[in-house]
């Protein structure tokens, strides 16, 4: 492939196959391009492209994920201060103050069709082009099918039962489609994601194992693994889970960063052999880039050594911080802010780490002078999805549940000697050993905290492995509502109980 994935897709993505306002109120017009579009390369590559698109708009990874995996969580709080409508949003989840009209529900509803649609498209063109090679239309299909299971994955975990759409969406098509059940959904995810993967009924490869220059930032087999493993883990198969973590391990294609902060810095976006294994990327110079940055910093923070300052939405609560409690933990340095600067006084500002609010540092690329900002403040950083370090503690898990928990601590220790400020310290952030089963499944509980807090993963956590109801939370909260503009153009879609 010869096109960067992030220089065309924005713009591709309202040109192929949009699915208009809402996803069941289509525009037939939208589709008249679509017909003749996959004659070339260039032309698969943008419409791949599309489908990338909408897992970085505001619906999905770029904002309201945040809203609906940590503040509907106990580690993540509304700042003492916070500015702009943001705030007014977050505080519907933190506060369960949310129903079936809250906006961003039917913003994501809409961006994740959307991307689903463009995948639709993708998988039914595509084979039927005389002009691609066979190699060439592999490549194209294998990721747009396992994006078509990211999209399926986040929306079954959100609302539960959802429509299973494997069509392009055209005209008013699909309109009064009901809800399948979720193991459905499922069985979709998991054919995807395998297809992918180069286990499809079709003969094909498959992703490749990397991508090069322009390419750099597609999803890889280790991605296609990867997710496997996480989607085999929320459904409790610990066999399966084990098996997809192990072969991202084997593969000798991902090792963990000598530092844990470089998993949150610009300059390691693509760097080979490293830890991230899938990402969400964001280019600030050709869309508005990631805007998580601005609303974790301090209100009135200064951004980027420019005039534009945080918004201080997002901070981490007391137990969030009280999780990070082992001595020697470079994480809590690395994930909490100790000192910003005002742009208000003009003066720099120790923050008093002994009580909250606890700012978060993970997303702020202030010292990052190479990384321009849009006038938003907003930055070119990506978004991990699935680190490394999260596939081993998957692994960890997963052989833990198997009944294997001697050979689960290799696997957290890990993780844990990458954490330790003095690597010759056996005082800092110990091994873990002779934990019963109990112990240590706690125990990679808290480490996923330390590991991965803040990266999208907290509720589905509580959720998959059966907590949820320790958040003190109505049954009903296990799911977000449907959007009721969908129910209004859709008779036929039913809502979760309770809303």
């Amino acid at each position: 492939m010869k096109a960067k994935l992030i220089i065309l897709y924005i713009l591709i993505g309202g040109i192929i196959a949009s699915c208009g306002e809402d996803f069941l109120e289509e525009d037939p017009k939208s589709f008249l391009v679509a017909e003749n579009f996959y004659e070339t390369e260039n032309h698969a590559i943008q419409a791949i492209n599309a489908v990338y698109a909408n897992i970085s708009t505001f619906g999905t990874y770029r904002l309201n994920f945040i809203h609906y995996n940590e503040m509907r969580s106990d580690l993540v709080t509304l700042g003492p201060d916070p500015v702009s409508g943001v705030a007014d949003a977050a505080r519907e989840f933190e506060e369960f103050t949310l129903n079936s009209e809250t906006g961003v529900l039917a913003q994501t509803w809409r961006d994740v069709y959307q991307g689903i649609n463009n995948a639709n498209l993708v998988i039914t063109k595509i084979p039927n082009s005389n002009s691609l090679n066979d190699a060439f239309k592999d490549d194209i299909l294998s990721q747009a099918y396992f994006l078509r299971g990211v999209y399926y994955f986040d929306l079954v975990r959100l609302f539960g039962e959802v429509p299973v759409i494997t069509e392009p969406t055209e005209g008013a098509s699909n309109r009064d489609l009901e809800r399948n059940p979720v193991s459905e959904v499922y069985d979709l995810i998991l054919s995807d994601l395998k297809y992918a993967a180069g286990e499809g009924s079709n003969t094909q490869d498959g992703l490749p194992a990397s991508w090069t220059g322009a390419d750099n930032g597609r999803v890889t087999l280790g991605a296609a693994h990867g997710l496997l493993a996480r989607v085999y883990l929320t459904l409790g198969s610990w066999q399966e889970a084990a098996d997809y973590a192990q072969k991202v391990i084997e593969s000798g294609n991902y090792s963990l960063f000598a530092n844990f902060r470089n998993n949150f810095d610009y300059e390691y976006k693509y760097t080979p052999g490293g830890e991230i294994v899938f990402e969400v990327n964001f280019h600030n110079d050709i869309d508005p880039g990631i805007q998580i940055t601005r609303l974790i910093s301090p209100t009135g923070a200064r951004l980027f050594n420019t005039n534009l300052a945080g918004r201080g939405i997002f901070v981490g609560s007391q137990k969030a911080w009280d999780l990070f409690n082992e001595p020697g933990d470079i994480r809590r340095e690395q994930t909490f802010l100790y000192e910003y600067f005002d742009t208000g006084t003009n003066e720099q500002v120790t923050l008093d780490i002994t009580q909250a609010p606890y700012y978060i540092l993970k997303f702020n690329i202030e010292s990052q002078s190479n990384v321009v900002p849009t006038p938003w403040g907003w930055s070119a950083n990506n978004w991990p999805v699935i680190r490394y370090s999260g596939v081993l503690l998957m692994y960890a898990e997963a052989l833990n549940e198997l009944g294997r928990t001697g050979e689960a601590f290799t696997y957290i220790n890990q993780v844990r000697e990458r954490a330790r400020i003095d690597k010759n310290d056996p005082a800092h952030v110990p091994d873990l050993v002779g934990l019963s089963q109990d112990q240590l499944r706690q125990e990679i509980y808290d480490e996923r905290v330390r590991e991965l807090f803040f990266e999208g993963h907290t509720f589905n956590d509580y959720v998959r492995t059966g907590r949820f109801t320790q958040l003190g939370l109505d049954e009903k909260f296990r799911y977000l509502p449907i959007p009721q503009r969908e129910r209004d153009l859709n008779e036929n879609l039913s809502q979760n109980t309770g809303f």
